[in-house]
């Protein structure tokens, strides 16, 4: 029987996009054959007649002529694309509970809701087949009920260790990564666990429990985050950036990096840096607090509070911009005269205006960025790059445009609608150019704020030359970008972002705040 464009019978629900029709036309006979016997194959299995590639007669063929490899992965893609009836109605149920929706549920069905999750808990292969439906959609079932039950089908077993993890904290122990991600994947619960328990749900003393172990968690994660940000607020500026180390932020998540295909290419051909994040202090809000915010694209943009767990992962660094000053020139000369006038430090100031800039853009422009999403093949390119494929690194002309464009992107009123998709490094380092543009642009304006003046007012000597670009502002340039202007933005990998500036010898790294040190084992690991 076909609903919603699935298939579905006793065995369970399958969405129909799994199963091919025809073959592509670039596909060989050979490769097709393969195709139809392990379709058929899949139709022994679930006893569904589903529509095979090309009709040939199977009758002769038995199980041991069936390639057993093929067999394994038709198991696997069978157990990890469909939801069988019973899970079906409950995760059903779980949707309209996490969405608020009203549901009468009799003791009947409440009881075997509770089993539902009774079996859930702590189940292993469960968890395999949740996390690997993934987004994928099915008829009146949530991504949020289905990433509800990923987490809970796994992580829930962490409810045992909550008490130990309560005592080392306690002591003054330091606790791994991997257990502040327990704790903090527990804790991620709390919202939905709420709603279970105004829906009367809860009925089990062991899930009650497990509610009580999951309050406890979020409230140690909530402490362990609100002392880590009262100690950030004057260590990080605006500006700054983090490298996450990609073999740190699989201990956190608790996963094996061996298993991930595209971590273990990029890990061991290209950069052990597996992710680029851009910070930025938020204006005081009306009690006289900032924030230490997180502005980067994971897998969709993300703008939020800095979490200690980030900081432990990677390493934090701070783009020096004078640095990027030729402090032997005339214009260099002059802005340090006038802001001596000033009884102000010329490189303070241009520090200063960076990371302002880099505030501005990420605090008050951050809509722009709203639309942005991560994609693998964009991933993979960067790092064939290094190889001299996907065009390689440099480009054929360099830009005639000085990346004005980038900034003037940055600075619209619109969503950057007509490009969605940066990588994680290609995002941070485009900020970075359009911050080191607005700063250079403000500093430009200083001088010709001050040139504008009587020239009985003037201290300082601007040079004819100097006054005559002052009319044309687009030729007058304070700050070097570190950038060739044949490099290509977007094949930029985490990796490369920091070695490109490291060797224009503008990177900082910053040492992380006490608190890592105190709270985590062994966090910081030089790169």
């Amino acid at each position: 029987m076909k609903v919603n464009n699935f298939i579905t019978d006793k065995n369970g629900l399958f969405p129909e996009s799994m199963f091919i029709k025809k073959p592509h036309k670039k596909v060989s006979q050979k490769v097709s054959n393969v195709i139809e016997i392990a379709l058929e194959y899949l139709n022994r299995l679930t006893k569904v007649n589903f529509t095979c590639v090309r009709k040939y007669n199977f009758k002769n063929i038995t199980d041991s002529t069936l390639n057993k490899r093929i067999k394994n992965i038709l198991i696997k893609i069978l157990h990890r694309t469909l939801i069988k009836e019973d899970e079906s109605k409950h995760l059903k149920i779980l949707t309209r509970i996490i969405k608020n929706e009203p549901i009468n549920l009799n003791e009947a069905d409440k009881k075997s809701f509770n089993l539902f999750l009774q079996k859930s808990l702590g189940n292993r292969k469960l968890n395999r087949r949740f996390l690997a439906l993934g987004r994928k959609k099915f008829p009146d079932i949530s991504n949020e009920a289905t990433s509800f039950m990923a987490t809970f089908s796994y992580k829930s077993k962490a409810y045992t260790q909550i008490d130990q993890l309560l005592l080392k904290l306690n002591k003054g122990e330091k606790i791994t990564l991997n257990e502040l991600g327990k704790l903090t994947k527990l804790s991620s619960l709390l919202v939905s666990f709420k709603k279970l328990e105004d829906a009367g749900i809860l009925e089990d003393n062991g899930l009650k429990i497990l509610f009580e172990r999951i309050q406890e968690a979020n409230q140690v994660v909530q402490n362990l985050e609100k002392t880590f940000q009262e100690e950030i607020k004057e260590h990080y500026k605006s500006g700054d950036l983090v490298a996450w180390d990609t073999a740190k932020w699989y201990a956190y998540m608790g996963k094996n990096q061996r298993f991930d295909f595209e971590v273990l290419l990029m890990n061991f051909f290209i950069t052990p840096v597996g992710h680029a994040s851009y910070l930025y202090c938020t204006k005081p809000n009306q009690d006289g607090v900032s924030t230490i915010k997180q502005s980067h694209v994971v897998e969709q943009y993300t703008n939020a509070p800095l979490m200690s767990y980030q900081v432990a992962i990677g390493d934090v660094w701070r783009l020096k911009v004078p640095a990027l000053v030729d402090k032997k020139s005339e214009l260099y000369d002059i802005l340090n005269k006038i802001y001596i006038e000033e009884g102000k430090n010329l490189d303070a100031e241009v520090q200063e205006i960076y990371e302002e800039s880099a505030r501005y853009f990420h605090e008050e422009k951050q809509s722009n960025f709203m639309v942005l999403n991560n994609e693998e093949s964009r991933r993979f390119a960067s790092g064939k790059a290094d190889y001299g494929l996907k065009g390689g690194h440099k480009r054929k002309q360099p830009r005639k445009d000085d990346f004005m464009n980038i900034h003037k992107k940055f600075s619209s009123n619109t969503q950057q609608n007509k490009q969605n998709t940066m990588i994680c490094s290609e995002f941070v380092t485009k900020s970075i150019i359009s911050s080191l543009i607005e700063t250079d642009k403000k500093l430009v304006a200083k001088i010709q704020e001050y040139a504008k003046r009587e020239v009985e007012n003037r201290s300082v000597y601007i040079s004819p030359e100097i006054i005559s670009q002052i009319e044309d502002p687009s030729k007058l340039h304070f700050i070097d970008l570190p950038y060739d202007n044949r490099e290509r933005i977007k094949r930029i990998h985490p990796g490369r972002m920091l070695d490109l500036l490291l060797k224009k010898e503008c990177l900082e790294k910053i040492p992380p705040p006490s608190f890592i040190n105190n709270v985590f084992v062994n966090p910081s690991e030089k790169r």
